[in-house]
């Protein structure tokens, strides 16, 4: 314990970037001690680096563990009338008329002010990969056939990228419809967004739905 150093930098390379913990190795050793809790995506982008830089004495590299959290991911959905985790911007109009709704009720903006309306959901996510669906009602008469939603998720650096799905809500509904495979760091970083830009009838917005893969 007396040659080693007090102030051993490691690096930790997770999901949300990279934080660096300073060790002291005069501590009693022999045993793991725990550097912290991160999340970290599929495949080998994740890391600890041991560094010597500006160390006085010896540092000591052995051995490292990564022992799996008990947050796993689990299924998330978001109605619109969830309430936390769904942002609605712009005047939308309730409704029940199609009947096959997922929940009560769902939004559409009444084809109007096309671009200045949009509904956002934000769930509240374990590090995962996860398939990614949305929900409307069977009309195929009256909504548009070319809703822009975007998916932001895990760039895998720390960060996010965003992705934009053309959805054909004239295609039959009522049922889950997937976006595709995405992984999402932990917490809210991740989300889906409907917009209105561009579209020629009724958009809709009732529900989204992000499943473990």
């Amino acid at each position: 314990m007396v040659y080693y150093a007090t102030n051993a930098p490691a690096d930790i390379i997770h999901a949300g970037g990279t934080d660096t913990v300073i060790i002291d190795q005069t501590t009693p050793g022999g045993r793991w001690e725990l550097l912290g809790t991160f999340a970290f995506d599929a495949g080998t982008t994740g890391s600890v680096l041991v560094r010597t830089d500006g160390t006085t004495s010896h540092v000591v590299a052995d051995a490292v563990k990564f022992t799996p959290s008990t947050t796993e991911p689990v299924e998330a959905i978001l109605d619109n009338t969830s309430g936390s985790g769904v942002t609605v911007t712009g005047s939308w109009t309730t409704s029940s008329w199609a009947g096959s709704q997922f929940g009560t009720n769902y939004l559409h903006d009444d084809n109007t002010d096309k671009g200045a309306k949009s509904v956002l959901y934000t769930p509240t996510l374990a590090a995962g990969t996860y398939d990614v669906y949305i929900w409307y009602p069977d009309s195929a008469v009256y909504y548009a056939t070319n809703v822009p939603i975007d998916i932001t998720y895990s760039d895998g650096a720390g960060g996010t990228t965003t992705t934009t799905v053309t959805v054909d809500q004239t295609t039959p509904g009522g049922q889950w419809e997937l976006l595709g495979t995405f992984a999402f760091d932990a917490g809210t970083s991740g989300s889906v967004l409907i917009r209105t830009d561009g579209t020629i009838s009724h958009v809709v917005a009732d529900a989204v739905k992000f499943t473990p893969v």
